[in-house]
């Protein structure tokens, strides 16, 4: 299944993190939240050229993977 983004230069999220807010939070390196977005994994958006994840998505990723 092709990983489910959004690309656009005006959408704005909220409730969102940024990559480095989710390596954090995930106490995980960015190559393993990249290798998460290229599997599929993990739902996200490209915002003004920015990577994003919706909260919402990040904390069902949570639940799912412990």
């Amino acid at each position: 299944m092709p990983p489910k983004r959004t690309a656009t230069s005006d959408l704005i999220i909220p409730d969102s993190i940024s990559d480095i807010e989710l390596c954090h939070r995930l106490k995980k390196s960015t190559r393993a939240v990249a290798s998460y977005r290229a599997k599929g994994l993990i739902p996200y958006y490209i915002c003004l050229g920015k990577i994003r994840y919706k909260l919402e998505d990040v904390e069902q990723f949570q639940k799912a993977t412990q």
